[in-house]
């Protein structure tokens, strides 16, 4: 594996506590301070369908859309949160950091954030990837985001109440291969900082003009950003940078 593509795992990308951020959203930026941090992890994860069958990707051939499930309960989605705050831990704001590493690594996965939407990583002047098709954009694979070492070569914000899922295809024309992928993500509980407290709104502005370190997160395809939902939850409004850098 080379960083020379600015590729690095996705531990030196992680936050801790008192570590400032800005995520994006279609509308604009939400501001914050991260609270509490936890990595989570699970690896070998066995993909199953809907039904709990193993996936089993045979030769030159595409697995259809699914989501990242739970095998000892398939009603669960992984890499889903329900509420937009977390319910047993103060109620604050919360969300999902990390990206997968792939096993076997030629595999390729195609993420769509949310599920049903195109595929991550479309190039602005072509058609969206075709993964049952094993199109060569799009996907990411065990060489840009080793199993042992995931990379943040797809790096994932997910936010709260949305679905992510993957299209996978198998190149290989010899053998099938079963699909085994390592989630390694860090939760975040954080505080949403409010442009209507003053000394918030100070920190808020030396964010958006970089005179403070923090880390700039988006939730989603650079292109599709998803809809910010969570003004009543996290009770605070989005916020352009232009908006943001003012006194």
């Amino acid at each position: 594996m080379s960083w020379d593509l600015g590729i690095q795992p996705i531990t030196k990308r992680f936050l801790r506590p008192n570590y400032l951020l800005a995520l994006a959203f279609r509308e604009g930026f939400v501001f914050g301070r991260v609270l509490l941090a936890e990595k989570l992890q699970y690896r070998p994860l066995k993909m199953v369908d809907a039904g709990g069958t193993v996936i089993d990707i045979a030769i030159a051939t595409g697995q259809a859309e699914v989501r990242f499930r739970d095998p000892r309960n398939v009603a669960n989605d992984i890499l889903y949160l329900d509420t937009a705050y977390d319910p047993e831990g103060g109620g604050l704001p919360w969300i999902l950091h990390g990206t997968i590493g792939v096993w076997p690594p030629m595999l390729q996965f195609y993420i769509r954030y949310p599920e049903g939407s195109k595929p991550i990583g479309k190039w602005p002047n072509i058609d969206p990837a075709r993964p049952g098709s094993g199109d060569f954009f799009s996907y990411v694979d065990g060489y840009n985001s080793p199993y042992d070492e995931p990379t943040d070569y797809q790096e994932l914000w997910i936010a709260p109440k949305v679905h992510i899922s993957t299209e996978i295809f198998n190149p290989d024309d010899r053998d099938a291969h079963q699909p085994v992928p390592h989630l390694l993500f860090s939760l975040y509980h954080f505080q949403a900082l409010l442009p209507g407290n003053e000394a918030q709104r100070r920190l808020i502005r030396l964010i958006a003009t970089r005179q403070v370190p923090a880390t700039f997160g988006q939730c989603g395809p650079t292109r599709s950003l998803i809809n910010y939902a969570y003004t009543s939850d996290w009770n605070v409004k989005t916020m352009t940078l232009e908006e943001a850098s003012r006194e």
